[in-house]
């Protein structure tokens, strides 16, 4: 991986129209990315690039931590920057920031891993109000209607985007942890936010397509081998620009918990503050092994964590390879 640091710029203004260019009934167009830093790895700001170049006459818009909080306390009630300052995981403040930014200006979202292969003028519904990604299912789920939030466009204001913000508000009050580490800010919540807002029971499916439920019109798209495609099963974006991104996303993770959101959920660190409102699911029994040897070694317990790591071994033997893996993977990466 090249080690050259770029910085991403705060703003870039619209350029030319180019020949595909469309006006967008409702979607503004303003591309929002965050990252912890505007300093980045040469590899992901060529990611961020292909969002720039493939649309000139979009506005990009890029906050790192600092400027996700400020801009949170400038447009939100109190709770909502309580919620945030309570909130420890990266991925869950990053979330909540995702839907306020959006509720605010409106236009697209993305995650700052993702490449863009295609002008969003060649994907995007001029008269489509909201759209986002439909999640795979895994049967341990709520449901299967979580949404794969790392890419969503929206008009300003959006119920689905105000009820989501409000049930993550209620999570951190209430320390509420949910069925899986999907449910607190992320996928699961946004799925049941739209169920809600449409008048569906929370956990009613929802499907890829154009979707008319209720006089609300939104587009899902498909989510196939980790990446999003049109509904012709075109590609249109790449999950993450290449391995270095998990190098980019874990530099910090030997010295802090907030890197990791799944090891947050499983060991009851996702608010800084108040109590502990979960449920014992199918998802967190099937997978709290691995979390639990995580954390030990995070922790630096060392025997602990091989002594827990043999324990989960004879208790779940048809994970046993797997458990094996993390383990030998946490030795060569916390031993020294």
């Amino acid at each position: 991986m090249s080690t050259s640091i770029k910085k991403i710029p705060a703003f870039i203004l619209s350029r030319a129209k180019s020949s595909n260019s469309i006006e967008y009934q409702y979607i503004t167009k303003k591309i929002f990315k965050t990252w912890r830093t505007s300093e980045v790895s040469q590899e992901m700001y060529n990611a961020v690039y292909t969002w720039i170049d493939k649309n000139p006459d979009w506005e990009f818009h890029f906050f790192d931590d600092e400027a996700c909080r400020e801009f949170l306390k400038e447009n939100f009630e109190k709770d909502v920057l309580e919620a945030y300052d309570n909130i420890i995981p990266g991925a869950y403040k990053c979330d909540l920031w995702r839907y306020c930014v959006l509720y605010i200006h409106g236009g697209v979202y993305s995650d700052i891993k993702q490449e863009l292969l295609v002008s969003l003028d060649d994907v995007l519904c001029h008269d489509i109000e909201f759209a986002s990604v439909k999640d795979k299912y895994k049967s341990d789920y709520e449901f299967d209607g979580y949404i794969y939030q790392a890419f969503i466009c929206s008009k300003p204001k959006h119920p689905f985007l105000k009820k989501a913000i409000e049930m993550i508000v209620e999570n951190s009050k209430n320390g509420f942890y949910g069925n899986d580490p999907l449910s607190i800010t992320g996928p699961g919540l946004l799925g049941k936010a739209i169920n809600l807002t449409v008048g569906q029971q929370e956990k009613t499916p929802l499907y890829s397509g154009v979707n008319n439920i209720n006089n609300f019109r939104f587009e899902l798209f498909p989510y196939i081998k980790n990446s999003i495609y049109t509904h012709q099963n075109s590609m249109f974006i790449k999950p993450e620009y290449n391995r270095s991104y998990k190098k980019d996303l874990h530099v910090n993770l030997k010295k802090s918990f907030a890197g990791n959101y799944s090891l947050c959920w499983f060991t009851g660190k996702c608010f800084a503050s108040g109590k502990i409102d979960r449920i014992k699911s199918k998802f967190f029994n099937k997978r709290k092994g691995r979390y639990i040897i995580d954390s030990l070694y995070l922790e630096g317990k060392l025997n602990k964590a091989r002594l827990t790591g043999i324990k989960y071994i004879l208790l779940q033997p048809t994970r046993s390879l797997f458990l094996i893996r993390k383990i030998i993977k946490n030795e060569k990466q916390f031993k020294n």
